[in-house]
């Protein structure tokens, strides 16, 4: 991951700065980004001692039971393509209303620091989801629920003192993507609906990942 994220700066930067490609570079070093991870993942368990014993090699044992995984994660895979679409049709939207130039603006830099917050959420995502599928492997529901409420409260709880932050610098905090007045007014105006965003981004995906390791 770290060796990725090197990677995608450096890239990013010959790609916008040096190439001259804009958003396409940028487009391409994500991509290229992502790809890094999986071959170096995949070159990592294939070579590390760590995985001699639980991996042998590709045969035909490995597509055996695709179909109960399929029906044990669809549920999960419907709700993460709803969080990445509903994104997306908010921009196409955007572009419909009267002034769309400033509404993508302005929703881009919304959804910028909505996506800033949303990565602690997803790390107590991983951390309830591992907590979990243990206590509830280990026959402890009771702990597996305490667990959940544990890390569902605590992301709460940094969401609010997110939401509360964005609302003290509203007036301040969109100049860190830009310069222009209009823009940083319009932001202005939607970070109530914005720090409502955070809070119930900062329940979501606890509870989502909590689901998964439950289905």
């Amino acid at each position: 991951m770290g060796a990725a994220l090197l990677l995608q700066i450096l890239l990013t930067w010959i790609t916008v700065y040096v190439m001259g490609m804009g958003l396409m570079g940028i487009a391409c070093v994500l991509t290229i980004s992502w790809w890094v991870m999986v071959v170096a993942q995949a070159l990592y368990i294939k070579n590390s001692q760590r995985f001699r014993h639980t991996w042998t090699g590709l045969s035909s044992r490995s597509f055996q039971g695709l179909w109960s995984f399929f029906k044990l994660s669809v549920g999960s895979a419907v709700m993460i393509c709803l969080e990445m679409w509903y994104s997306q049709i908010l921009v196409l939207l955007a572009g419909l209303l009267k002034d769309p130039a400033l509404s993508l603006d302005s929703l881009s830099i919304c959804m910028a620091v909505s996506a800033l917050s949303f990565m602690v959420s997803v790390g107590f995502n991983a951390a309830a989801s591992i907590r979990t599928s243990n206590e509830l492997g280990a026959g402890n529901p009771k702990s597996a629920l305490f667990s959940t409420w544990t890390a569902t409260f605590v992301s709460f709880v940094i969401s609010v003192a997110e939401a509360v932050i964005l609302l003290a610098s509203r007036d301040y905090i969109s100049y860190i993507f830009t310069s222009d007045a209009d823009v940083a007014k319009a932001v202005s105006d939607l970070c109530p609906f914005l720090a409502v965003t955070v809070i119930l981004n900062g329940i979501q995906p606890v509870l989502s990942g909590t689901y998964s390791m439950c289905s």
